[in-house]
């Protein structure tokens, strides 16, 4: 919780391939975990439901395998270009599936405002990079409830991983 706006982490890993096939496996992944993690909801203990609508603000990570619809050849052609050329950017963003799904409502329905992206390529442990994000999010703050430590000696500190 940040003030009196609820946050959950979710990292997965989706259906792969390039097909119409794969692609309603991956929505049908989303729909899945969304509806089968029944997390106890921070504000009241006695709802469970759906994450999506369980938690204020949702962050879902991890290799979700969304394409972009096309040939390898031409997706291949527009990427050579290093998006120096604005058409061929838009041709890429208007295929993206991803986005595709989410405007036809299909998943990840409240999109959080992305500020900064950036994969890491130096940074080998697998076929696999690590990327980090910046991003804007609003929450509710209640200045009633927070607690009145506010020097660095009156904090508990905590660790979170989130892969």
């Amino acid at each position: 919780m940040l003030g009196r706006t609820s946050f959950a982490f979710v990292g997965c890993h989706f259906e792969a391939h390039q097909s119409q096939q794969a692609l309603t496996r991956r929505n049908a992944n989303f729909h899945k975990v969304n509806s089968e993690l029944q997390l106890v909801a921070p504000s009241d203990e006695h709802r469970k439901g759906p994450i999506a609508s369980t938690f204020d603000r949702v962050f879902w990570s991890g290799d979700l395998n969304y394409r972009i619809d096309g040939t390898r050849k031409m997706i291949d052609d527009l990427l050579a270009r290093n998006f120096h050329d604005v058409t061929s950017l838009h041709v890429l963003v208007v295929n993206d599936q991803l986005r595709k799904e989410m405007a036809a409502g299909r998943v990840f329905q409240a999109a959080i405002a992305l500020l900064a992206y950036e994969s890491h390529m130096d940074v080998k442990t697998s076929d696999h990079r690590p990327v980090t994000a910046i991003f804007d999010v609003e929450f509710v703050c209640d200045v009633n409830g927070l607690d009145k430590a506010t020097h660095a000696d009156q904090t508990k500190s905590e660790v979170c991983a989130v892969q």
